[in-house]
């Protein structure tokens, strides 16, 4: 019995000699210390937010239209929509302060199918989105969320290549 208890003791002595060192395992803050691991976590999301935080002063650059833009089937709908040959919608595109062709389009298509000016809604694109734009020229929310809902699927299906067709009537 004796020995038993002295094996306990001998065990628990060990244990608890042991965990100290785990317990001891705080936050580092000490001289020789490195940071604990929540300050790491804490740093690393603030250097993770610093990369994406935007710089504000920083002009944002365009992409300029590349072939596959000219030759895709949105810029021959554009073309259709605004009777304007190819030369003419890519000094339209250069002027604008449209980020990329994709949002061209889209601003392009919803001012024609809002009866909006498409200049100005060009223009409105520096510093805001398509939907800002259009609310900022008195439309709507929901009529100007369903314009670009609209447009969006039609782009889609013009990309699908089942675009829907108009037959001479």
């Amino acid at each position: 019995m004796r020995k038993q208890i002295l094996v306990f003791l001998a065990i628990a002595a060990l244990f608890f000699a042991s965990s100290a060192d785990l317990w001891a395992q705080g936050k580092g803050k000490g001289q020789g210390g490195q940071k604990s691991t929540v300050d790491r976590q804490k740093a690393g999301r603030n250097q993770r937010a610093q990369r994406r935080a935007p710089d504000r002063n920083r002009k944002r650059e365009k992409k300029s239209l590349s072939r596959a833009n000219l030759k895709s089937r949105a810029f021959g709908k554009l073309q259709s929509i605004t009777a304007m040959d190819s030369r003419q919608l890519q000094s339209l595109y250069e002027s604008s302060s449209a980020r990329n062709f994709g949002q061209f389009t889209s601003a392009i298509m919803v001012s024609e199918k809002l009866g909006l000016d498409r200049n100005q809604v060009l223009q409105g694109l520096h510093d805001q989105s398509l939907g800002q734009v259009l609310r900022n020229l008195g439309v709507d929310r929901r009529k100007a969320k369903a314009a670009m809902k609209e447009v969006r699927e039609a782009l889609k299906q013009d990309r699908k290549g089942k675009g829907k067709r108009k037959t001479a009537q």
